[in-house]
């Protein structure tokens, strides 16, 4: 694992450089997940009862069941929200800048030091990859059906993952396979799901929900987080919420 330096620059930069900028070179890469179980009740033990069937979570395609069109695709909405993109941010009534959100939100922090000097962490430059397609064995995956949970049912399903079969696949097979595409030590791979979440076991609700982590390969740093629009984790945790917290704690 990397130290604090890696995973929150502002901590390596000397303030008597303030008027210093980092780009972290960033991939957006589409993940589809396809699953083959649906979980259709919860007993009073929290294991969810399963029938066969497919289920696909594609962060590229339009979700109008729970978003309102034209701007119901995640993977748009994801790239063009104020994590990836300038906006004006003012905290507590004074306004640090227009710049992404992350960087807005350290320049807060540090406001003694970085008021009037150019001091940002960007995730620039930004491309997105094309998708990858993972086929989840039965054992590690389903899909809760949007009933499942009682009333009020949910827009769409909710894909659950085993976090720790997934995070072994990522590092065996996908970050090795994109490569060709720019990702490197040196940039930060962003894998986007779509209403998608991990857990382990998958079939017991009480281990449920991880939203998002970061983590690192060797010398590779990487990060998976959920583009969630259910609603069901509440309207405080909605789309982009999962990746403020995340892609700061990783670029910072």
């Amino acid at each position: 694992m990397h130290d604090n330096c890696a995973y929150n620059f502002a901590l390596c930069l000397p303030w008597s450089g303030v008027n210093q900028s980092v780009d972290v070179p960033t991939e957006i890469v589409p993940i589809v997940i396809k699953t083959n179980l649906v979980g259709l009740a919860i007993n009073s033990n929290g294991i969810i009862g399963t029938v066969p069937g497919t289920t696909v979570f594609d962060p590229s395609a339009a979700n109008s069941a729970c978003l309102a069109p034209p701007n119901d695709v995640p993977l748009t909405l994801f790239e063009e929200s104020p994590i990836f993109q300038s906006a004006s941010f003012t905290f507590g009534g004074t306004n640090v800048g227009d710049t992404q959100y992350l960087d807005a939100f350290q320049r807060a922090n540090f406001w003694s030091f970085t008021k009037g000097h150019d001091y940002h962490v960007k995730l620039d430059p930004v491309t997105i990859t094309s998708p990858v397609f993972i086929d989840v064995p039965d054992a590690d995956g389903l899909a809760l059906a949007t009933t499942s949970l009682g009333p009020p049912s949910f827009c769409a399903p909710l894909g659950i993952i085993d976090i720790n079969w997934f995070d072994a696949y990522l590092n065996i097979v996908v970050i090795p396979s994109l490569a060709s595409q720019g990702v490197n030590a040196g940039s930060l791979p962003i894998f986007l799901l779509a209403n998608v979440v991990m857990a382990s076991p998958v079939a017991d609700i009480n281990t449920c929900c991880i939203l998002g982590y970061h983590g690192a390969t060797g010398s590779q740093t990487y990060s998976p987080q959920d583009f969630d629009t259910t609603g069901v984790f509440g309207s405080t945790i909605f789309d982009t919420s999962i990746a403020a917290h995340e892609s700061g704690r990783v670029d910072g």
